[in-house]
């Protein structure tokens, strides 16, 4: 269930502050990406892992977003990650509860059997992206697109020149199967067929933002009504 991390500097941070989605963070040549950039939380917190067969295991928990996985510490001071995820369930860590499909994904917000879900990344800020720590050319064009998440596992922590990377999050929607889909329009409309011309009448005239909790909340609690 579990596997050693190729990145043994990981096991340095004991002490984390807290990342806010949007903060931006610069590294400059040979620095390492910050704690608070790289997890979710602010430090390893307990949490459980329940498994599909009904298996349950226990520990200190936290996420991070450069390698997109769950880690964990184990008794003897490893930093280690969760293999086979697509056999979890749910990891409940605190209040927090995330679940895992195709990638892990962080709930906000629930509603009877469905979920509004995070997905978590590090994106690079610059005009002209030239890369991630050590990657090929990106357009700026597609920077609001590129993350991180593309190379997870194949890029060292140290950056190879100075760049300026904040945290983001997707929006995601979820049934009571845990299968997750990008929340737009269309997530909503397929998922509740038969309110689709309401649907689509209440996302003109609220003006509603799928990059917005609020907004993703009002529109699945109607969804529900």
């Amino acid at each position: 269930m579990y596997k050693l991390l190729p990145f043994t500097a990981l096991v340095l941070y004991t002490t984390f502050v807290c990342a806010q989605p949007g903060e931006i963070y610069k590294v400059q040549v040979g620095e390492m990406l910050p704690a608070k950039a790289i997890y979710t939380l602010p430090e390893f917190t307990s949490g459980t892992v329940t498994m599909r067969n009904g298996s349950v295991s226990r520990g200190l928990f936290n996420f991070n977003c450069f390698t997109g996985a769950m880690q964990f510490i184990n008794t003897k001071g490893d930093t280690l990650e969760i293999a086979d995820p697509g056999l979890i369930k749910t990891i409940q860590i605190d209040t927090f509860t995330f679940y895992y499909d195709k990638f892990y994904l962080q709930q906000v917000f629930n509603a009877g059997a469905y979920k509004i879900a995070v997905r978590q990344v590090l994106e690079e800020l610059p005009d002209k992206i030239t890369g991630g720590l050590g990657s090929g050319d990106i357009s700026s064009a597609d920077a609001s697109e590129y993350s991180f998440v593309t190379f997870y596992g194949k890029h060292p922590l140290h950056a190879d020149r100075n760049i300026s990377v904040r945290k983001a999050v997707r929006y995601y929607i979820g049934d009571g199967y845990y299968n997750f889909i990008k929340a737009d329009k269309k997530a909503f409309t397929d998922l509740f067929f038969r309110k689709r011309l309401a649907i689509e009448d209440f996302v003109k005239k609220n003006k509603t933002d799928f990059t917005n909790k609020n907004d993703l909340e009002k529109l699945l609690q109607f969804c529900l009504q």
